[in-house]
C-alpha cells in the first residue's frame, strides 16, 4: 500500500490494470450432514505479473487460508464448517478477493442437503407418495422403505411409526417387512388367498400325474407362500412362492400324484398354502382298487391275519364262544388263501381250529398232506407248530416227550423264538404244573424282545388265578398289567395286589401312574388315591394334569409327605376356591414354596378374607415381608399385583418402596394362543433397545412404559407380525393411584420418568411440576437420541414461554447445552442472554455457528462478550458481530468495536461507517482503512468522499489524503468517472494556499469549474490562472469551452473546437476528418495521430467557421488491438463567437449575414472588418 501512495504522489498513473483471473466464478455444493469437504480457487494476473492482495469470507464458517498473497499465482484452500447446520441449511455469502488489480467477489453457495428419499424417476417427499408408489410398484417402493431418508421421514411427519418400523427393520424379512408395515399403519387390507375349489377327487392312475389348483388372491401387496403336504403320495412343484407370481390375481399351483406310492383304497393327503396371516388346505382324494393286482392282494392278507389274532383273543378271554371262534376263524383263513395266502403256519392254525371244533379226522388229513411238503418245515416254529399238532391225535407218552425234547432242542437253538416257547407251556410238564416257572418262562421272552398279546393271555391267565404271582412291578409286569388295562381285565384282587406293590416303589413310572390311574377309575379307594399321590410326590409331578389327585387326597385328609406343597404347585391360575383350612394352617407355619406359589397362596387368602378374616389377619405380617422381599426382587404376576394393591397405599409407602415398586408397576402380560407363536417383542419409541420375551404357555411378560409402543408376535419362522397372529394384553398392576405414589414419591427413578415423560412429550404439557423430570430423563441410558431431542425441545419451549420460571437458572447450569443449542439455537440463545451467561452463548455460536439465532439475543451476547474482553480483538466475535450488523441488528457497544477491529471488503467498510457516524462514533481508524485500501485497489471508491472528508478534518495522515485525492482528481479527469465536491474543495484549498500539487488535481480542478453554473470572484481567478498555466502548455482541453467567453476570450479560445479521445496513454490514436462548408462543400479527407495531451486524453484542435461542420472517426490501435468508433461530426459552436469583434467573430457574422441574405448586415460588418484591418496596420506597423 505504501508504494502505491507513493506512485500516485509521484504522478505515476495505470490507465488500466491488468484484469485480476480466478479460476472459480462461483461455488456450490450439496453437502449431506455432518459431512465437508475441501476445494480450492487460484488467483492470478492476466499479464502474469506479481499480485498482491488479501482475501476475505462473508461467514466465520468459512475456512481459508493463505487470507493474504504476494506472487505470479497463489492457491486459495477453503473448506466450509457446517458443524450444528441443520438439513435444508444454506450456508450463502462471498470470498471477497481485494487486490492490487481491483475487488472481486466469488459467491458461494453450499446446501445441506434435506434427506430426501428418491427412486430412479422421482423424489419421495410424504408418506403419501410412499404408499402410492407402493400401491402402483410395490418392488420400486422397496428401496424406498429402507433407505435412511425414510426413517428420517417418518421421524419429522409420524413419529408414532417408528417403533413398527424398527420393530420389522431388525429381522431383515425384505418385502415382507413392507406388507407388514402397510399392513399395520392400516393403508392397505392384507392379502386376503382364496382357493378355486377346495379339493379334487381321481382314481385309477397309472402313472405318475401333473395336477394343479388354483389360488386366487384380491387387493394389492406382498405375501410369501409356503407350501408343503402332509401326504407321501403328493408332492407340490414349489414349495415357497410369492404373490409377485400371480398372473393377474390367480396362480396356478402344481402338484404330482404318485400312484406307486398310494395303497389300496382311498388315499387322502393335503395341500397346505401358508402365509403369515391365512393357511389355506386343499384336500386330495386318490381311490386305488384293492380287488386285483399283488399289492391288493397284500392288504387282504394283512387284514385276515390281524382278524385271527383278534379273534382268538377275544375267545380266550371268552368274549366268543368256541363254535364263533372256529366259524369265523375258517371264513378267515379261506379268505386269506383266496387273497393268494399261504404261510406254513396258518395252514397248521387251520389244523388247529379243525381239532378244536372236533373234526379230528380233516385235521388228520390236513396235517398228513402237510407231512408230505418236507421243504415247507424248515422253519423251527412250523416244524414245532406240526410236531405240536399231531400230539393231538398221538397221545402216546413216549412220542409226546419226544415231541417236548424236539421242541426244546429247536428253542435251545433259537432262544428268541417266542413261537416254541408258546407251543412248550403247552407241552412241557413243569411249565404246566409249576405256574411260576411259566411265568418266569414268558418273562424272559419279554426281555428277548417278545411284545405279542398271545404270550400276555398266557401270563395273564396265571395273574387271574394268582394275583400274588405279581412280585414285583418291572418292566415285564408293567409291561402286562397295560396289557390287562387295556383290555379291560382288571378285578378287586388284581387292583388289591397292583395298590400294594405300587406303594412300596420308589421312583415314579409314567406306566405305572397310567395303570394306577385306570385302576382307581375301576374301583377308587382311599388307599390307591394314596399311592397315587405318592407316587406323584416321588416324580415330583406338579401342573394342573395331577391337581385333581392332590385335591382328592387333602379333602380324603390323607397325610403325605409333600402333598400340600403339591398341591399348591398344581393349582391352575384359574383356580378361585377358598384353599382347604389344614392348606392354610400348613402354610401359616412351614412355607418352602418358591416365590410364584406362595404368592398364590397369599392372594387366595386375600381374595378371600371377608370369609375367613381370622386367617388373613394372622398372614398379613408374613405376607407384608414376602411383598417387601419380592418387590425388591423385582417380581411380579397377577397373584403379586392382588398383594402390592391390597397392602401399598400412602401410609405405607416410602421411597425405597416406591424406587422397587416402579420397576414392577408398568408390567403387562400378553397372550398369544397361536401355535406357531413363540416370542412377543416390544419396541417403544423412546427407548433404544427392544424387548424380546418367550411366550410360555401362550403368556409372555413385557413392560409398557409409555402409550408409544408396538407389540410383535414373532413365530417359529423368526416373521414378526402385528396383525396376522392376534393377541392380548393386561395391565398386571393396573393402579392408578400406586402410579400416581410412585410418580410423586420415586421421580428420579428411570421407569417413572419415561412414564412422565412419554405421555407429555408433543402434548405440551410441560409444567413448572414435573419440568425436572425431564431433565433427568436425558441422563438415562437406553433412551433413543430421537426421543432425547424431542424432550430438549419440550424443556426450551417451556422455558422460552416462561422465562421467570424459578428453576430456570438451575436448568441453564445443569444442562448440556451444546446438545440444546443444536435442538433450538434461537431459544437456547435467547435464555442464555436475558440471563445473563452470555460467555457460555458466545461459546456456542462460536462452534456451531448464528445462523436462525435471534438477532436481537446475538446483539446482547455480543455486547456483553466485547464489554468483557475490554474490546480486545477476536476473530469469532468479530465475524458474530458482523453477522449482526449484517442483518442490520446492533447497538453501540457492537458497532464501536466493529469500527475498531473490522476489516472486510470495501462496500461492506463503507456501511459500517455510514452506521458509526450515524451513531456519532469515533470513525477514525475505519476511516483510514477505507481509503488505504481505495487507493490500493484503484476500485470501489464510489460515494467514498465523504469518508475522506471526514478523515481529513479528523487530521487524517497528509501523504494517505494526497494519494486519496490525486487518485480521485484521475478518475475525474481521465476516466471521467464522478466525484462530488469534497475532494474540489480540498484541492481548491490547497491550491489557493500554494501548496505544490499534480496536473491531474488542477485539471481536474478546472474542469470541476468547467461544470459549475457559476463562479465566485476568487473562483474566476483560480481558473484565469490555471487557464493560462495549462493553455500555454500546450494542454488545450475540450471542456475549456464551457467556461465562459470572457474567462477564454484572453487565450483566443472562442475560436477553437475539439475533438477529445480518451484511451490508454500507450495506444496509437489516429483521427480521420474532412470539413463540410457551408452550403454542401466537402474538403478531402485528412488523418493525423491525434496527440496525448494528458495521460491518455487525446486532443485535436479545429477552428470552425458559421455553418462548418467536420465528419470524423477514431482508430484506436493498442496491444494488437484495433477498435474504430463510428462516425462523429463536430459543429461550429455559436457561443461567443457573433457578439464579438474580433476578425474571427466579423468573418463568422459576416458568412451568417451572406446565408441569411441579409445585404445590410453583411455591408456593416465588412466595413467594420476593414476598418479594424487599417487601424491594426497603422497601429502595428511591424507586424506585417
Amino acid at each position: 500500500m505504501k508504494r502505491r501512495i507513493e506512485q500516485l504522489l509521484n504522478g505515476i498513473f495505470e490507465y488500466e490494470a491488468p484484469r485480476l483471473v480466478v479460476s472459480q466464478e462461483e461455488i456450490r455444493a450439496v453437502l449431506r450432514k455432518g459431512r465437508t469437504f475441501r476445494g480450492e480457487f487460484r488467483v492470478e494476473s492476466a499479464d502474469k505479473r506479481k499480485v498482491k492482495g488479501f482475501i476475505y469470507a462473508d461467514s466465520p464458517r468459512m475456512a481459508y487460508e493463505p487470507s493474504d498473497f504476494n506472487g505470479i499465482s497463489e492457491k486459495i484452500v477453503y473448506e466450509p464448517d457446517i458443524t450444528g447446520m441443520e438439513e435444508g441449511d444454506v450456508l450463502e455469502g462471498a470470498f471477497t478477493v481485494c487486490s492490487d488489480l481491483g475487488e472481486y467477489r466469488i459467491p458461494y453457495h453450499i446446501e445441506i442437503a434435506r434427506s430426501m428419499v428418491k427412486t430412479s424417476a422421482e423424489v419421495i417427499d410424504s408418506l403419501e407418495d410412499f404408499q402410492k408408489l407402493a400401491r402402483e410398484d410395490f418392488q420400486k417402493a422397496y428401496p424406498v422403505f429402507v433407505s435412511e431418508g425414510f426413517r428420517n421421514m417418518l421421524e419429522r411427519q409420524k413419529p408414532e411409526w417408528i417403533p413398527l418400523y424398527e420393530g420389522l427393520r431388525t429381522q431383515a424379512s425384505g418385502y415382507a417387512d413392507m406388507e407388514e408395515f402397510l399392513v399395520g399403519i392400516h393403508a392397505k387390507d392384507v392379502v386376503n388367498l382364496t382357493l378355486e375349489k377346495p379339493d379334487a377327487y381321481f382314481e385309477g392312475l397309472g402313472q405318475n400325474q401333473k395336477e394343479s389348483a388354483v389360488l386366487s388372491k384380491d387387493g394389492w401387496g406382498f405375501q410369501k407362500l409356503d407350501i408343503c403336504t402332509d401326504a407321501e403320495f403328493l408332492e407340490v412343484e414349489r414349495p415357497v412362492v410369492t404373490t409377485d407370481e400371480f398372473i393377474g390375481s390367480t396362480y396356478r399351483l402344481d402338484y404330482l400324484i404318485y400312484p406307486d406310492r398310494l395303497h389300496e383304497g382311498k388315499n387322502y393327503g393335503k395341500i397346505f398354502v401358508k402365509s403369515p396371516y391365512q393357511t389355506l388346505c386343499f384336500e386330495v382324494t386318490v381311490a386305488k382298487n384293492a380287488e386285483n393286482g399283488p399289492s391288493g392282494q397284500r392288504h387282504e392278507q394283512k387284514v385276515r391275519i390281524k382278524r385271527l389274532m383278534e379273534r382268538y383273543v377275544e375267545f380266550r378271554l371268552r368274549r366268543l364262544s368256541l363254535k364263533k371262534w372256529v366259524d369265523s376263524s375258517l371264513a378267515d383263513l379261506k379268505a386269506y388263501r383266496n387273497a393268494g395266502g399261504a404261510h406254513p403256519m396258518l395252514e397248521l392254525y387251520q389244523a388247529h381250529l379243525l381239532f378244536a371244533a372236533g373234526r379230528e379226522d380233516e385235521a388228520c388229513i390236513l396235517l398228513t398232506e402237510f407231512e408230505g411238503e418236507r421243504g415247507r418245515m424248515e422253519k423251527p416254529e412250523v416244524r414245532g407248530y406240526y410236531l405240536y399238532l399231531t400230539t393231538f391225535y398221538n397221545k402216546d407218552r413216549v412220542y409226546v416227550d419226544y415231541v417236548e425234547e424236539t421242541l426244546l432242542e429247536l428253542l435251545h437253538q433259537d432262544r428268541e423264538n417266542w413261537r416254541l416257547q408258546w407251543l412248550l407251556l403247552y407241552l412241557q410238564e413243569s411249565l404246566i404244573s409249576r405256574p411260576a416257572d411259566k411265568l418266569e418262562a414268558i418273562r424272559s421272552q419279554f426281555l428277548y424282545g417278545c411284545r405279542s398279546r398271545i404270550m400276555y393271555l398266557e401270563a395273564y391267565g396265571i395273574i387271574e388265578k394268582k394275583p400274588g404271582m405279581l412280585k414285583k412291578l418291572g418292566e415285564f409286569e408293567v409291561s402286562l398289567l397295560h396289557f390287562i388295562c387295556r383290555e379291560g381285565l382288571l378285578d378287586e384282587e388284581i387292583i388289591r395286589h397292583i395298590t400294594d406293590l405300587a406303594g412300596r416303589e420308589k421312583k415314579y413310572s409314567k406306566h405305572l401312574y397310567d395303570i394306577l390311574k385306570q385302576c382307581y377309575e375301576e374301583q377308587p379307594s382311599g388307599n390307591l388315591l394314596k399311592v397315587i399321590c405318592s407316587l406323584l410326590i416321588k416324580g415330583d409331578k406338579d401342573g394342573e394334569a395331577y391337581f385333581a389327585w392332590y385335591e382328592a387326597a387333602v379333602e380324603s385328609d390323607i397325610r403325605l409327605t409333600g402333598l400340600y406343597e403339591h398341591y399348591v404347585n398344581s393349582m391352575g391360575t384359574g383356580f378361585q376356591k377358598p384353599l382347604p383350612r389344614m392348606i392354610k394352617m400348613y402354610f401359616s407355619y412351614n412355607n418352602t414354596l418358591n416365590y410364584q406359589k406362595k404368592a398364590a397362596v397369599y392372594a387366595n387368602v386375600i381374595e378371600h378374607r371377608e370369609e375367613d378374616m381370622r386367617t388373613f389377619e394372622n398372614y398379613q405380617p408374613t405376607i407384608e415381608k414376602f411383598m417387601v422381599e419380592q418387590l425388591e426382587a423385582g417380581h411380579i404376576n397377577r397373584s403379586l399385583a392382588l398383594i402390592y394393591r391390597t397392602f401399598l397405599n400412602a401410609s405405607v409407602l416410602n421411597r425405597w418402596i416406591a424406587e422397587h415398586l416402579a420397576k414392577v408397576i408398568f408390567t403387562c402380560e400378553v397372550r398369544c394362543d397361536s401355535p406357531n407363536a413363540r416370542y412377543v417383542v416390544v419396541v417403544h419409541r423412546e427407548l433404544e433397545h427392544e424387548q424380546r420375551a418367550a411366550l410360555l404357555g401362550g403368556k409372555a411378560e413385557v413392560k409398557l412404559f409409555t402409550e408409544n409402543y408396538q407389540i410383535f408376535i414373532e413365530d417359529d419362522r423368526g416373521n414378526r407380525c402385528t396383525a396376522s397372529l392376534p393377541y392380548e394384553t393386561e395391565r398386571l398392576l393396573e393402579s392408578g393411584e400406586l402410579l400416581a405414589l410412585c410418580r410423586n414419591m420415586s421421580s428420579e427413578c428411570p421407569e417413572i420418568l419415561l412414564n412422565i415423560c412419554g405421555a407429555a412429550v408433543g402434548e405440551h404439557v410441560v409444567g413448572e411440576k414435573n419440568v425436572k423430570s425431564f431433565w433427568k430423563l436425558l441422563d438415562v441410558s437406553g433412551i433413543r437420541e430421537g426421543y432425547k431431542e424431542a424432550v430438549r425441545k419440550e424443556l426450551l419451549d417451556y422455558y422460552y414461554a416462561n422465562p421467570k420460571s424459578a428453576s430456570l437458572d438451575e436448568f441453564l447450569h445443569g444442562i448440556s447445552l451444546e446438545k440444546f443449542f443444536r435442538t433450538d439455537k434461537r431459544k437456547l440463545l435467547g435464555m442464555l442472554a436475558a440471563e445473563g451467561m452470555c460467555s457460555e452463548a458466545f461459546a456456542l455460536v462460536g462452534t456451531y455457528g448464528a445462523e436462525r439465532a435471534e438477532l436481537g439475543s446475538l446483539v446482547r451476547i455480543c455486547s456483553r462478550n466485547v464489554l468483557s474482553r475490554e474490546y480486545e480483538p477476536d476473530d469469532m466475535l468479530l465475524s458474530v458481530c458482523w453477522y449482526c450488523f449484517r442483518h442490520e441488528k446492533y447497538d453501540e457497544t457492537l458497532l464501536s468495536y466493529l469500527l475498531k477491529h473490522y476489516d472486510g471488503p470495501i462496500q461492506d467498510m463503507k456501511r459500517l461507517w455510514k452506521a458509526g457516524k450515524q451513531f456519532e462514533l469515533d470513525t477514525y481508524r475505519l476511516e483510514e482503512k477505507i481509503l488505504l485500501v481505495l487507493v490500493f485497489m484503484r476500485s470501489g471508491t464510489e460515494e467514498t468522499e465523504e469518508i475522506f472528508d471526514s478523515y481529513r478534518k479528523n487530521m487524517g495522515k497528509k501523504p494517505l489524503i494526497s494519494a486519496y485525492v490525486i487518485y480521485r482528481a484521475y478518475e475525474y479527469f481521465v476516466r471521467g468517472i464522478s466525484v462530488s465536491a469534497p475532494v474540489f474543495a480540498y484541492i481548491e484549498r490547497e491550491y489557493e494556499m500554494g501548496q505544490e500539487m499534480q496536473d491531474v488535481c488542477l485539471l481536474a480542478l478546472l474542469r470541476f469549474y468547467a461544470a459549475q453554473p457559476s463562479l465566485t470572484d476568487k473562483q474566476e481567478g483560480n481558473v484565469q490562472k490555471l487557464l493560462e498555466e495549462f493553455y500555454y502548455r500546450g494542454m488545450p482541453f475540450a471542456f475549456y469551452r464551457d467556461f465562459p467567453t470572457e474567462l477564454i476570450r484572453p487565450f483566443q479560445l472562442q475560436d477553437k473546437s475539439y475533438v477529445e479521445y480518451r484511451a490508454n496513454p500507450e495506444a496509437s490514436v489516429t483521427l480521420s476528418w474532412s470539413v463540410e462548408r457551408q452550403g454542401g462543400g466537402k474538403t478531402r479527407k485528412s488523418s493525423e495521430l491525434m496527440k496525448d495531451v494528458y495521460q491518455g486524453v487525446f486532443v485535436k484542435e479545429f477552428t470552425l467557421f458559421y455553418g462548418e461542420t467536420v465528419h470524423y472517426k477514431i482508430r484506436e490501435d493498442f496491444g494488437g488491438t484495433k477498435r474504430e468508433t463510428e462516425p462523429m461530426t463536430l459543429s461550429w459552436d455559436a457561443r461567443g463567437n457573433m457578439e464579438g469583434d474580433t476578425r474571427y467573430d466579423l468573418i463568422n457574422r459576416l458568412a451568417k449575414a451572406v446565408s441569411d441574405k441579409d445585404k445590410r448586415a453583411a455591408r456593416d460588418v465588412m466595413q467594420l472588418y476593414f476598418e479594424q484591418e487599417c487601424l491594426a496596420k497603422h497601429i502595428f506597423p511591424n507586424n506585417e
